[in-house]
């Protein structure tokens, strides 16, 4: 079966972002999804964190290469991806939990790019703090269509 969104999440050295990052995707409430984590050659427990959460879901999967930097390792996860749609994910991001449900509600057949504004933040900044950039709690704000 075909997922709808192929989340690529590419890691180098930021493997205690890594578990934050995979529970938001776990967490996302439309659940056609995989998820390819990509071990960008990291020296750090990237791949151990990885293999546990490939062991607690099927939808996510690991590779790995060395290390070639972060756009090569984005094309490796394209290059296994299976779904209909990308959803990039850096390995210290999170994303809301409504973020795939938001896309797939715009998204009809016609659509080629769907983009939502972002909520961001820095270390140590408190939920009161962060800082929100789209309307509407961050559902898509943008949409591309075929010509």
């Amino acid at each position: 079966m075909t997922p709808f969104i192929s989340v690529i999440v590419p890691c180098y050295k930021q493997a205690q972002y890594l578990h934050s990052a995979l529970e938001s995707v776990l967490n996302q409430s439309f659940k056609d999804w995989e998820c390819i984590i990509v071990n960008d050659g990291s020296p750090d427990e990237t791949e151990a964190v990885a293999q546990e959460w490939c062991s607690l879901d099927s939808r996510f999967r690991y590779v790995k290469q060395a290390n070639s930097g972060l756009a090569s390792a984005r094309n490796l996860g394209i290059s296994e991806a299976k779904g209909l749609y990308f959803q990039f994910l850096d390995a210290d991001d999170v994303l809301e939990s409504d973020k795939f449900q938001y896309h797939r509600n715009h998204i009809d057949g016609t659509i080629d790019v769907s983009i939502a504004g972002y909520r961001y933040f820095e270390d140590g900044d408190s939920q009161s703090r962060q800082r929100i950039i789209g309307p509407n709690d961050i559902p898509p704000d943008v949409v591309v269509t075929k010509n």
